[in-house]
């Protein structure tokens, strides 16, 4: 099997694999409702799911019956800010992409999962299951979001420091009033502060 981050980083993804399907008129009739910023990448799944990735975000779209959706649908945002991880799940049979925060990581999913009991893959909102054919697909599109989620996670002042932005402004006014810093000083460290 190919390095998955050697083919990203050889490529742009969009060259060698077709990452803007087309997810059907019911998946775009989804999207047009729920999404309202430009998708960047966008792959059907089985039975009913897509996955559509933005600049800001990650959108997880299921219709129909096999996602237990009768009549309807249904659209997911998990924010690059609140994903934990992102996993590629390949069983016998079965495979799945999912997205994994604080509130659903101790979720053990399943393909073949009871109907209705919370741990099918095809009903969660926070996984695409996917045939085999598009299984490099949903790896590139895994690494290109761990690869996201990890640069976000680098640049957000709270999680680098475990302190909030208002905290930090704080301490920088603080700092300011003190003659420590200039007034230029601060008005860079606030920008930064406000704009990551």
């Amino acid at each position: 099997m190919a390095n998955i981050f050697a083919i990203i980083n050889s490529m742009s993804p969009e060259d060698e694999l077709n990452l803007q399907e087309d997810i059907g008129p019911k998946g775009n009739k989804l999207a047009d409702q729920y999404i309202k910023e430009p998708a960047l990448y966008a792959l059907k799944g089985d039975f009913g799911q897509a996955l559509v990735i933005t600049e800001r975000a990650v959108y997880i779209l299921k219709w129909g019956l096999q996602t237990g959706l009768t009549f309807g649908g249904a659209c997911t945002v998990y924010p690059f800010g609140n994903i934990s991880t992102v996993q590629v799940q390949k069983k016998l049979t079965s495979k799945y992409i999912e997205i994994i925060t604080a509130g659903n990581q101790d979720k053990n999913l399943s393909y073949w999962a009871g109907r209705g009991k919370g741990n099918s893959a095809l009903e969660a909102p926070n996984a695409v299951t996917f045939s085999n054919k598009n299984f490099e697909k949903f790896q590139v599109i895994a690494a290109y979001l761990q690869d996201r989620i990890a640069n976000h996670q680098s640049l957000s002042p709270e999680r680098s420091t475990g302190i909030t932005v208002a905290e930090q402004l704080e301490k920088l006014s603080t700092l300011k009033e003190q003659g420590i810093l200039t007034q230029e000083e601060f008005e860079k460290e606030k920008k930064h502060l406000l704009t990551h």
